[in-house]
């Protein structure tokens, strides 16, 4: 199975978190969604930043206080959104064929209100490559949000095995392929077999 990684730089910044988005997706899930978070860590009474796809309506995150998953009061708001050019591979193309495209972002906050040092945010990764959480830590002051640098879309394309023309997925036809002569033949010979037994021609 081939898998193409195709990789787009923004403007390089310092950054907490791992600078890099990284997707994968493939023939059985070519979905393209999750919330890539912008900090790993942020003080309390400070909101959170992360990045999704424009196409993608909503991220779902989930508060945890030690080993309880609690509801906040919660914000979020659009900071901006940003193009990220990508060279996208089509997941269920044989060919694994290749669209350049811009990919629009959406940079976002979350604001929590009642967030405590020792929480933590974890975001609904979707079909990123690792999970997204944010550990709340004492208050003090907001720091500067230093957003992703780095996006990558890792696509397993190849949806049919290289295997004969008689039996490789995409040149089948959806109506038989090959074995319906050999399941006739093998019909006609236990029909002759049970004749000859009863004593017929």
């Amino acid at each position: 199975m081939l898998k193409i990684a195709i990789v787009a730089f923004l403007l390089v910044t310092a950054r907490t978190a791992d600078a890099e988005c990284r997707y994968q997706n493939g023939y059985y899930d070519p979905g393209f969604d999750g919330a890539c978070v912008a900090e790993t860590s942020a003080p309390a009474g400070c909101p959170v930043h992360f990045v999704t796809p424009r196409a993608q309506a909503a991220a779902m995150f989930t508060v945890h206080r030690g080993t309880q998953d609690i509801t906040l009061p919660a914000a979020t708001s659009l900071v901006e959104t940003v193009g990220v050019p990508l060279s996208l591979v089509d997941p269920i193309d044989c060919d694994c064929a290749r669209t350049d495209a811009t990919v629009l972002f959406d940079r976002q906050a979350l604001m929590l209100t009642g967030a405590i040092a020792g929480d933590a945010v974890e975001f609904a990764s979707g079909h990123l490559y690792v999970p997204q959480i944010i550990s709340i830590t004492a208050a003090g002051p907001c720091p500067a949000v230093a957003w992703p640098t780095q996006f990558q879309v890792a696509t397993q394309c190849d949806r049919c095995p290289r295997e004969p023309a008689s039996s490789a997925s995409c040149s089948m036809g959806g109506g038989g392929g090959g074995g319906g002569w050999l399941a006739a033949a093998i019909t006609l010979g236990l029909v002759a077999r049970r004749r000859r037994r009863d004593g017929k021609p």
